[in-house]
């Protein structure tokens, strides 16, 4: 009575609909969106070639649950708030399944290591919105297909540990494991892959990629840390990589040697600067295309001027031959004069007034030239003070003033002094330095040298010609004539004054805090 019962649920399933207490089913789609479900129905036709679980009250899903079901292609558990566990063999030995969705199951904290096996013609997987703390065991998925893995919004998993996706394809694969809790992923991580993109954005937490992360694996070829914590990039690893993603990734200052980018194409990244080390980085089209290095052997220009000429003949008649024989000519019809082509990486955000590309100094002459000024600024200012004050004469009005000036000039001195000392430090690397440098102390102390001491020496100048007017004016009216004590109060307003001026910039008072802000709040919108 049994299998004719079973035998019958199988023949109107295999119809244009079946009929289910509580559950339905249309053309072997077989749909569960009740909250009466508590359990896996024990009658879901055998033929179905999708299932899905939504709104349901399921806890468990029992090991071997969707065992036998040698047509399913499909399989979505969502928005189920009373999940807790998948079980062992849940998704395994299914032969045609390509797609997998588990998302919005907050309380989902297991998902047993064995539940994933033998899944030949996976294709997707994600698993989003769950309270899992440790990454599934993908590896024993064992694909025969290209497969995008996508795990994201699981803020409780922590760490990616070494090993995590080997055995998940035979053919590339596309990570997507983005606004997840990672704060940490171990080397050879993605050992045995064939990485075609790995997206880390949105893992605010994630501060780190060891140098060994990519070990083992061929690519990636696409690389996303926008809106990490991530502060470099690991020193081996990123030969395949043509497409880099860096968005607001504000602690990404300083970027490897571009030799480590040896087909990057495009970068989008956080700072304009960045964009300045690949402003002349340029290689032959040749360093990218299989085919051209296939058939490229590098030699001096003369000798491969010579040799490009045989080696067109000789292309000539190989395909003139294979097209006799009949033979594959995919290679032989190559246009081999792309491989002459310059590339250049399209970089973004493009450098701005605030972020030139220019070092500091942007010729030899002005380097040895603002050393020179410097140091005799320097030198002179504190002679002249020197002698000023430590005379023997009364100091003066105009002495006074003249120790004010020379103060401010000597302010000048080591502003410019500074600037010199930033300039070798960071020749022909400005663009690794700039960031640091624009929002550091440095960069804060030459702005209020060089504000503090060109208000102060205007001023000062300006005093200096009024007290010399006054003097010329009134110089046989002696109880008209300027005293000390009237210069000392005058140049206290002109030390208030130039010294408030020279703070604002750094409490972000100025049109270039301004600016810089409205860019990142631009480029975080992005």
């Amino acid at each position: 009575m049994a299998f004719l019962w079973i035998s019958l649920l199988v023949f109107l399933g295999s119809g244009s609909g079946c009929h289910h207490r509580i559950c339905h089913c249309s053309d072997r789609v077989f749909i569960c969106q009740e909250n009466k479900v508590t359990e896996i129905p024990s009658d879901i036709p055998r033929n179905a070639v999708e299932l899905r679980f939504v709104l349901t009250k399921l806890q468990v899903i029992p090991r071997g649950a969707f065992s036998g079901f040698g047509d399913l292609e499909k399989i979505e558990i969502s928005q189920n708030d009373a999940l807790e566990v998948i079980e062992a063999d849940v998704f395994s030995n299914l032969p045609k399944l390509h797609e997998i969705r588990i998302e919005k199951a907050n309380n989902l904290v297991l998902i047993d290591p064995e539940a994933f096996w033998n899944l030949p013609s996976l294709q997707y997987l994600l698993i989003s919105n769950t309270g899992i703390k440790h990454l599934p065991a993908v590896y024993k998925i064992q694909s025969l297909q290209k497969v995008l893995l996508d795990i994201q919004d699981n803020i409780n998993i922590r760490t990616i540990e070494r090993n995590s996706f080997a055995g998940l394809s035979s053919e590339s694969v596309i990570l997507w494991l983005n606004k997840n809790g990672i704060q940490e992923i171990q080397n050879q991580a993605f050992n045995g892959t064939q990485l075609d993109e790995l997206n880390l954005s949105d893992n605010i937490n994630l501060e780190d990629l060891p140098n060994d992360i990519f070990q083992g694996a061929n690519g990636p070829v696409i690389l996303d840390i926008s809106r990490t914590r991530i502060h470099s990039l690991p020193s081996d690893g990123l030969k395949n990589l043509k497409k880099l993603k860096a968005r607001s990734a504000y602690n990404f200052k300083t970027l490897p040697n571009l030799e480590k980018f040896a087909k990057l194409v495009e970068a989008n990244l956080t700072y304009p600067s960045h964009c300045c080390a690949f402003a002349n980085w340029r290689r032959q089209a040749f360093e990218l295309h299989p085919l051209c290095n296939k058939s490229f052997v590098r030699q001096d220009s003369d000798d491969l001027a010579m040799d490009w000429g045989h080696r067109r003949r000789s292309m000539e008649e190989e395909y003139v031959s294979s097209l006799d024989k009949g033979l594959d000519i995919t290679e032989t019809e190559f246009d081999y004069d792309l491989c002459n082509e310059v590339v250049d990486v399209a970089c973004s955000p493009k450098p701005d007034a605030f972020n030139p590309c220019e070092d500091i100094m942007g010729y030899n002459f002005l380097r040895v030239l603002i050393w020179f000024i410097s140091i005799l600024s320097i030198m002179g200012n504190i002679v002249v003070l020197v002698i000023l004050i430590a005379s023997q004469y009364k100091l003066t009005v105009p002495r006074f003033l003249m120790c004010n000036l020379a103060f401010a000039d000597l302010c000048i001195g080591v502003y410019l002094l500074l600037i010199a000392s930033v300039d070798i430090h960071t020749k022909s690397q400005y663009h690794n330095y700039a960031i640091d440098w624009q929002t550091g102390a440095g960069c804060d102390a030459a702005g209020f040298f060089a504000v503090f001491a060109s208000e102060l020496s205007v001023y000062t100048l300006t005093a200096i010609t009024l007290e010399r007017w006054h003097t010329i004016t009134y110089a046989m009216q002696l109880d008209r004539k300027v005293r000390l004590r009237h210069a000392a109060s005058i140049m206290l307003i002109g030390w208030i004054f130039a010294f408030s001026v020279a703070l604002l910039p750094i409490f972000g008072v100025s049109s270039y805090m301004k600016d810089l802000q409205d860019a990142n709040q631009q480029k975080s919108s992005q």
